[in-house]
């Protein structure tokens, strides 16, 4: 249209010369002059042939090159001479059947080189053309644009007075409004214009649309288009500015590389709906602007994409301060938001881009019941930006209730914090990476096999060399490559319970077609097993495969492992250990070297655990464990001793078993092969070189099968040496141990213990026999100066014991024979001063009893009450100078006197034993001054 007016441009000086023509030059001047004028005015390649010329009207042939925008076809134009000459005006121009081919630059604009301007030309004006009517019917257009071709088939009529209604056709092949945006379909126009009013059109639209490098196919669309300043926009080659609305009655979107599966429409629309085509409907109000095309959704009916699977996306309305989407010469700016609903999840997705960074788009997602790649979340929130030129992106994420599967292991309910970089290989696959000075935070989550439950309670995945998770797609394999830092979990294996916490752990995950391999390097980590067991600073690495159908196998390496029972009073101390652990068949296999935590040897340990069942057996053998003063000692490795047993040597030899699964069974066999120690408790000092093997056939807590002998060289218990002794004792199991019979050797006689009772927390009653003591040892041993005696003593002592503290509870020696007591020793001399002491000190100078008993009560370690009672004859000298003999009587004697016996008895010894004396120093010399 703009072509054809400017056909008119110069109306006065054409016409002048077509009325000139006819009143004196006839027609075969009229195409000369006509020719001239034009040329002169700028329309170098029009060509005029005159069919028709009158004074009321001409009929003419116009010609022009294809391309050069000037129409060729008929032109008939009716005019009033007067009018022609004194107001350069004429009534009616109509274009017929006319061709116009022109061509748009990148920018829209037509270009016209058959059309120049002067630089005195004059500015096209509605009112200005040389005509009252304007006709153009049955044209074609043919517009060549960069991308392809626009045939336009047209019908129009202006008048001054009425103004511009048009209708057309509009064919396109391949054309495009702007270099990123191209068609193929048909264009249906018809359009009203009133003077000084905005130019409506209303349209219809079938055919594909590219935007970009995405299409929309079988589109049906209709709508209508408001310009306003029409009037100058018709006339002069000006940027229109136009604003409608689109409503698509249907369409097909395929989407392209940068918004298609290479930038996430898979999380939009679900695996299968990414790659295939998209059902379009919906309402946009569209606006072309500067050569751009805006695109918003201001109200409903909203933009709606419909996929397979029942997926869909529905682009939220967002008002017109923050449009659509941007098409122009500068590039392409997308704002979306959109509500999915697809087999992917459903919730809000944002897209944004940016024309200074075009290949860069910003997203946030706010889903529900996610399923993507093999993954799963009950909730994701993410926001980040993706480069598809890059393939590559970042983004900030907290997801819950996620999970995946990699072969026959699953992870589910992971609650997930933090940021990734994900990269899009152009041959496929994907790859996932904790960025540098990042982490993620896994809150919890749940990693299981057909046999094995890890329950994750906390943790944080640090950087790796590698990425996170890393796959070519199809069947390549998946790897999986993390630092795992502080790791707190649960793990549920059959009925083995363990729980772990402050775990680290390199971890590495492989899933093939065959199955999932997993190899982790482990380092601390502290927990229990089954609440049974503790173990603390563990190290070492697992080896583990996974195959797609049968059961896991692996490997252990055990570098390091403190290992404890997990109660509040031990029964035996921690351990350590080292070794392998192998896994096969639902059963771990383990051979371990057992050590002190100090790393003092103890043993190794072998044994197997069946996974489902929770059963296995270990078996423990020592080898000859050496006690030193410095070194290991029983208390060590069995707390319960601590208090009981002091510093001990010697050798001891354990070998033990364990069986769990229906109950726990142990046994144990242990050899003792001159076993010294202090104690047990207080009343005994030591006791040296026990020997013999004692079996249990229980250890929680101890039971012997039968009973069990012990030689003992000697029980050091002060007042009795007992020296070459044999206990018999059974353990029947209710934390106790019965003495069946021990005797040892005492002072010429012997000292004995019928079944007696001791409880493990060091409370009994136990009646200690003595049988035909000799009265004469026993008085050398109490090494009273001048003291001798003859005779025999049996008796009972009965021992009241309370967690190893002894008490004598009326005991009694007493004679079985007549003897004697005879004293003369220093003490005589407080006789010269007391009468009554001489008389008791004549006496006990040949004292011959015929009864003679001693009753005993107090505790060992402390006062002891001794009552003597004495019946026989003594020798009492006569106080008078008339009288120089002895007389002979008989005596009935009752004492009693209350001694500390065993601090008196230690003073009896260090007096007599020199090796006694240099201890004592030695010992006294190393205490601290109070």
């Amino acid at each position: 249209m703009r072509a054809v007016l400017a056909l008119l441009s110069r109306p006065f000086a054409i016409l002048a010369q077509l009325f000139m023509a006819v009143v004196i030059a006839r027609a075969p001047l009229t195409e000369q002059l006509v020719s001239e004028a034009l040329h002169q005015r700028g329309l170098t390649d029009l060509e005029l042939d005159i069919h028709r010329l009158a004074l009321t009207g001409a009929d003419f042939v116009v010609d022009a090159p294809p391309g050069s925008g000037i129409p060729r076809g008929t032109l008939s134009v009716v005019y009033d001479p007067a009018d022609v000459l004194f107001s350069r005006r004429v009534d009616r121009v109509h274009l017929d059947k006319a061709a116009v081919t022109l061509s748009l630059d990148s920018r829209g604009r037509p270009q016209l080189p058959s059309i120049k301007r002067g630089e005195g030309s004059q500015r096209f004006t509605l009112a200005a053309l040389p005509f009252e009517e304007f006709v153009i019917s049955d044209s074609t257009f043919l517009v060549e644009t960069p991308e392809g071709l626009l045939r336009t088939q047209l019908d129009a009529r202006f008048t001054q007075q009425a103004g511009l209604t048009l209708d057309a056709n509009i064919v396109s092949e391949g054309a495009g409004l702007t270099p990123r945006i191209t068609s193929d379909g048909s264009l249906t126009l018809s359009v009203e214009a009133p003077r000084e009013a905005p130019l409506r059109a209303v349209y219809s639209f079938a055919g594909d649309v590219a935007v970009a490098d995405h299409a929309l196919s079988s589109l049906i669309a209709e709508g209508e288009v408001t310009l306003s300043a029409w009037e100058e926009t018709l006339l002069l080659p000006t940027e229109a500015d136009l604003s409608g609305t689109v409503e698509i009655v249907s369409g097909v979107l395929h989407l392209g590389e940068r918004f298609g599966v290479g930038a996430g429409a898979p999380l939009l629309m679900g695996e299968a709906a990414a790659s295939a085509p998209l059902a379009v409907s919906g309402t946009l109000d569209a606006r072309y602007e500067d050569g751009r095309v805006t695109l918003s959704t201001v109200a409903p009916p909203a933009l709606r994409l419909a996929g397979i699977e029942g997926a869909s996306v529905t682009v939220l309305p967002r008002g017109e301060a923050i449009p659509l989407a941007q098409f122009g010469p500068n590039g392409m700016a997308v704002s979306v938001r959109m509500a999915v609903a697809s087999p992917t999840g459903e919730g809000e997705f944002t897209l944004a881009t940016r024309p200074e960074v075009p290949d860069d788009i910003a997203f946030t997602a706010d889903l529900a019941d996610l399923h993507l790649a093999g993954l799963s979340a009950a909730a994701l929130r993410a926001e980040g930006h993706f480069t598809p030129k890059d393939r590559r992106g970042v983004v900030n994420l907290i997801t819950s209730g996620a999970g995946t599967r990699l072969g026959p292991l699953h992870l589910d309910d992971l609650t997930l914090t933090g940021s990734l970089a994900a990269l899009l290989p152009e041959e496929g696959g994907y790859e996932v990476a904790i960025p540098e000075a990042a982490q993620l935070r896994v809150e919890q989550g749940r990693l299981s096999t057909d046999q094995t439950t890890f329950t994750l309670n906390g943790g944080t995945i640090l950087p790796a060399a590698s990425a996170l998770v890393k796959t070519t797609g199809g069947k390549a394999p998946l790897r999986v490559a993390a630092r795992a830092r502080s790791w707190s979990l649960t793990a549920q294996a059959g009925q083995t319970k363990m729980a772990v916490n402050s775990l680290d752990t390199d971890l590495s995950v492989i899933r093939e077609l065959s199955g999932t391999t997993i190899d982790a390097e482990i380092g601390g980590g502290a927990g229990t097993v089954n609440r049974a067991l503790t173990f603390d600073r563990l190290k070492g690495a697992v080896a583990l495969t996974l195959p797609a159908s049968g059961a896991a196998k692996g490997t252990a390496r055990l570098d390091r492992l403190i290992l404890g029972e997990a109660r509040q009073i031990r029964r035996v101390n921690d351990i350590a250990g080292r070794g392998h652990l192998r896994l096969a068949h639902d059963q771990v296999r383990f051979d371990i070297d057992v050590t002190t935590p100090a790393g003092q040897p103890l043993g190794t340990l072998e044994g197997h655990h069946r996974l489902a069942g929770n059963q296995g057996r270990a078996d423990f053998s020592s080898g000859p464990l050496r006690f030193e003063p410095s070194g290991l000692q029983p208390a060590g490795l069995v707390p319960a001793l601590s208090g009981i047993i002091g510093p001990t040597t010697g050798t001891a030899t354990v070998t033990a078993g364990a069986a769990w699964g229906d109950g726990l069974r142990t046994n144990a066999e242990v050899s003792l092969d001159r076993l010294t120690f202090q104690g047990p408790g207080v009343a005994v000092k030591s006791t040296r070189d026990v020997n013999g093997v004692l079996v249990f056939d229980q250890l929680f807590p101890p039971r012997t099968p039968e009973t069990q002998t012990l030689k003992i060289g000697m029980l050091d218990i002060y007042a009795l040496d007992l020296e070459e002794g044999e206990v018999s004792f059974r353990l029947p199991g209710d934390q106790s141990v019965i003495v069946e019979r021990a005797v040892f050797p005492w002072f010429g006689g012997a000292v004995s213990v019928e079944e007696s009772r001791l409880a493990f927390d060091g409370s009994a009653r136990a009646v200690l026999k003595a049988s035909d003591l000799d009265l004469g040892l026993i008085l050398a041993f109490a090494d009273i100066e001048g003291l001798t005696g003859t005779g025999r003593l049996s008796g009972t002592l009965p021992l009241d014991i309370e967690r190893l503290n002894v008490r004598l509870d009326d005991g009694v020696l007493r004679s079985t024979e007549p003897g004697t007591i005879r004293y003369s020793g220093p003490a005589q001399s407080l006789g010269d001063t007391n009468r009554s002491a001489r008389l008791a000190f004549d006496v006990l100078e040949n004292l011959r009893y015929d009864a003679l008993s001693v009753r005993l009560n107090g505790p060992l370690d402390g006062d002891v009450d001794f009552n003597f009672s004495f019946e026989g004859l003594g020798d009492i000298r006569i106080d008078d100078p008339r009288v120089r003999e002895e007389v002979t009587t008989p005596v009935k004697l009752n004492a009693a006197i209350e001694v500390p016996l065993l601090s008196l008895i230690e003073q009896a010894r260090l007096s007599v034993t020199p090796e006694l004396q240099i201890q004592r120093f030695r010992t006294e010399s190393a205490a601290p001054p109070e």
